[in-house]
Formats: C-alpha cells, sequence, structure tokens
C-alpha cells in the first residue's frame, strides 16, 4: 500500500503514514457516499467545520462519530479505518 513509501525505515513512522493514507481514503469515501460535508456531519453527528478539517487532515474523527459513520454506511466504511491513527490495519488497537 506505501509503494514508493517503503523507504521508511521506522516501523512507527511506517504506520503513522499507513494510517494516515487509510484515514484519507475512508473519509472521501464517506464524504462520496453522503454526497456532502453538511450530510457527513449530519451523519457523524458533528459540524461541517469538523468535517472540513478531517478532510483536510487536521483533525481525526472521534471514535463516537466513526461508529455512527459506520453504522449509517451498513459497514462499507469502517470505523477502524476512519480512526487508523487508533487502530492498526487488521482493526487492532496496537
Amino acid at each position: 500500500m506505501l509503494g514508493p513509501l517503503t523507504f521508511v525505515i521506522d516501523s512507527q513512522i511506517t504506520f503513522v503514514i499507513m494510517a494516515l493514507m487509510r484515514n484519507d481514503d475512508a473519509i472521501h469515501k464517506a464524504l462520496r457516499i453522503a454526497g456532502s460535508q453538511v450530510a457527513l456531519a449530519r451523519l457523524a453527528g458533528v459540524t461541517q467545520p469538523a468535517v472540513h478539517r478531517w478532510i483536510k487532515g487536521v483533525g481525526h474523527p472521534s471514535l463516537l462519530a466513526a461508529l455512527k459513520i459506520e453504522a449509517a454506511t451498513s459497514g462499507e466504511i469502517r470505523h477502524q479505518d476512519l480512526c487508523a491513527h487508533i487502530f492498526d490495519r487488521n482493526g487492532n488497537n496496537p
């Protein structure tokens, strides 16, 4: 999944880079499903500016917001991917 970023030697840095990539992919997929930042915010129980921060990579969804998005998308978007800064790629909390 990392492709050209595989030169990263430190496993902690690798984890962070992979988490950011998964988080970004999941947020954009959730946005496509919801149709707009406002609609995604309603699904997640947050404000539109919060969703905007997630998209820009400034913040992350809370676990509660991620669980709400997972439920609203019938599991198409996994909370582990939205909270990739907490969970590894297998869905475990390292």
